[in-house]
C-alpha cells in the first residue's frame, strides 16, 4: 500500500478521537520519540545550546525546553491528521489584526515573514480563511504519495500552496497574487545551500535571501506574523507592524538584499524568543 494511503487511514482514525483522546495520543507519541526512538534528540539539544549561547533565554533550561519541543511537535502532527474530519481553523483567535489590515489597505498586497513557530500548518490555513488569500511557498514532503496526502489535507483546510513545477512558476504566481492585493508568505527560517552566512542568534547560518530579493524587485509591505499554541487545538495568530526597510533601499542590490535579510533574521529571533518551546528545533539550522 502506498504511504499516502496509509497516512489517510491513520488520519481517519485520528479524526475519530475526542480532543482529549487526541491530545493523550500526542503526548504518548512525544514520550516515545523522546525516550525510546530519541528521534533527532541530539539535534534539538545542540540547536538549543547554540541559541542559548547566542542569547536565547530558556527558563526551562536546554533539556526541559527540548522535552516541551517534542510535546509541541507531536501535538502539531496529531492536529494536522485530524484535519481530515476537524476544521484546523476553528480554534484560532487573532491578535494585532489591525497591522495586516493597514498593510493591505495600500492595495499592493503584502509579504508575510513567517517561521516554523507554533503549528505552521494551521497558521497557513488561518491566514487565508480569516484575513485574505495567502499564497505560501512550500517544499515537496516525502514521496509522491505522501506529498499528495499532505497537499490534499492542506487544501481541504484552506491552505494555499505555491507549486514549482517549472522554473519561474513560483515568481509568476507571487507577482499575480500581490497584484490582486493578496498575501504571500515566506517561511524563511531554514538553511538553504549556496546562500550567504548571516547571524542567527549570533552564530552564522545559511540564510534564504529570496524574500529580500523579491521585495526589492516588487515592493510591498512586509508584515511579520506567527502563531502561538494556547492548548491542544487552540491557537492565537499574531500580526506585527509592517517593517521599516528604508535602510535597504539603495542603488546596491546585493547590499540591500543582505541588509533586509539581516533585519528578517532579527525579527524571527524575536518571535522565537516569545515561545522557544514552540519552535521547530529539529531542523539543523547551523549545519554548515
Amino acid at each position: 500500500m502506498f504511504p499516502g494511503l496509509i497516512l489517510q487511514k491513520i488520519a481517519d482514525r485520528t479524526g475519530r478521537l475526542s480532543p482529549a483522546g487526541a491530545e493523550s495520543l500526542a503526548l504518548t507519541l512525544s514520550a516515545f520519540f523522546w525516550s525510546v526512538l530519541r528521534l533527532r534528540r541530539r539535534t534539538v539539544v545542540k540547536n538549543l545550546q547554540t541559541a542559548a549561547a547566542g542569547g536565547l533565554d530558556l527558563p526551562l533550561g536546554v533539556e526541559g525546553t527540548a522535552r516541551k519541543v517534542y510535546d509541541h511537535v507531536a501535538m502539531t502532527v496529531v492536529e494536522f491528521l485530524r484535519g481530515s474530519r476537524h476544521d484546523w481553523v476553528s480554534g484560532v483567535e487573532l491578535a494585532g489584526e489591525e497591522h495586516i489590515r493597514a498593510a493591505l489597505a495600500a492595495g499592493r498586497g503584502a509579504y508575510l515573514l513567517c517561521a516554523h513557530q507554533g503549528n505552521w500548518e494551521v497558521h497557513g490555513a488561518a491566514l487565508s480563511r480569516l484575513i485574505r488569500p495567502a499564497h505560501i511557498l512550500v517544499k515537496k514532503v516525502g514521496s509522491d504519495s505522501v506529498n499528495e496526502f499532505v497537499l490534499g489535507m492542506r487544501r481541504k483546510n484552506g491552505f494555499l500552496d505555491i507549486g514549482r513545477a517549472r522554473k519561474g512558476d513560483a515568481v509568476r504566481t507571487i507577482l499575480r497574487a500581490l497584484s490582486a492585493g493578496d498575501m504571500v508568505a515566506f517561511v524563511m527560517d531554514q538553511t538553504r545551500p549556496g546562500e550567504p552566512m548571516l547571524p542567527f542568534f549570533v552564530v552564522p547560518a545559511r540564510t534564504n535571501t529570496g524574500l529580500a530579493a523579491l521585495w526589492r524587485r516588487h515592493e510591498a509591505p512586509v508584515v511579520p506574523c506567527w502563531i502561538e499554541r494556547l492548548g491542544f487545538g487552540r491557537h492565537r495568530l499574531h500580526f506585527m507592524p509592517a517593517l521599516d526597510l528604508t535602510l535597504a533601499t539603495t542603488s546596491d542590490a546585493k547590499t540591500d538584499i543582505m541588509e533586509a535579510t539581516r533585519v528578517f533574521n532579527e525579527v524571527l529571533e524575536g518571535i522565537i524568543r516569545q515561545r522557544p518551546e514552540q519552535y521547530f528545533w529539529m531542523h539543523r539550522r547551523w549545519k554548515h
